[in-house]
């Protein structure tokens, strides 16, 4: 069994065309991506998790079922990483029986309600990444983050970064209320997103070659009557902090197919 103090790693699969996103991480291309399961933020990964066998397309299909049949289930999280010669794509699915969401303006504190992140350290230097986060509305936030000490305490927010090129989309089953139900369930079942994040805008501008290595973590909040931090690389951080870098997980690129 592995160690789950050791940091996660992926290959990111390559993809040969872009696509624009519109929230769906049911079509095909996701099953490209493997299953990235977010858990508690605080603690090693321990106890059953859903398997890591799937594509993200069909463990969203697996949850959508779920929570479809079971309106108690647990708040599972699936994310997935895919890249082209253009851009990383990121998706996730977040079963959430109580979707809420008040800030409507591009860089409001989305942090601050419910929402899905990306922190991304282009080539795998920790010391810089990029905070990217959506929440419910599509409504996105970005930001340049230094961090020489890689301590929230000294760390740099340049909120005035702008990710040139960021698309954003999610798609709801549901609706998204303007502040989470007083009873912690509004009838919704889950929120999908989906990320295209331009290599272009990133510190070096330039596309990653198969075999490349960066940093990087995802993360959901889900503020319901119990507030749940998760990731995919625990930060191991008592009160919750998401800005533990040395604890991001491993992307390595995969190899173009014919």
């Amino acid at each position: 069994m592995p160690d789950p103090m050791e940091l996660p790693i992926v290959t990111c699969a390559w993809i040969a065309e872009d696509f624009q996103p519109d929230g769906d991480v049911f079509k095909p291309v996701w099953d490209f991506a493997d299953a990235l399961w977010l858990a508690s933020s605080r603690r090693p990964r321990t106890g059953p998790l859903p398997s890591e066998e799937l594509g993200l397309a069909a463990a969203a299909s697996d949850l959508a079922d779920e929570a479809s049949c079971n309106p108690s289930a647990r708040r599972w999280t699936a994310a997935g990483l895919l890249y082209s010669h253009a851009a990383l794509y990121v998706g996730f699915f977040c079963l959430d029986r109580d979707i809420w969401a008040g800030y409507t303006q591009h860089d409001d504190p989305l942090y601050d309600e419910e929402v899905c992140e990306l922190f991304v350290a282009p080539g795998g230097d920790v010391r810089r990444y990029q905070e990217i986060e959506v929440n419910p509305l599509g409504v996105t936030f970005d930001a340049d983050i230094t961090s020489p000490d890689r301590v929230r305490s000294t760390m740099v927010v340049n909120r005035e970064w702008e990710c040139e090129g960021l698309t954003a989309s999610v798609r709801v089953d549901g609706h998204v209320a303007s502040r989470r139900a007083g009873g912690g369930d509004s009838g919704s079942a889950w929120w999908s997103v989906e990320l295209r994040v331009p290599f272009a805008s990133l510190p070096g501008g330039t596309t990653p070659t198969p075999g490349d290595e960066w940093r990087a973590n995802l993360f959901r909040i889900d503020r319901a009557r119990a507030v749940q931090y998760l990731s995919w690389s625990a930060t191991l951080a008592t009160p919750a902090n998401f800005h533990v870098p040395d604890r991001f997980g491993r992307v390595r690129f995969g190899q173009a197919r014919a």
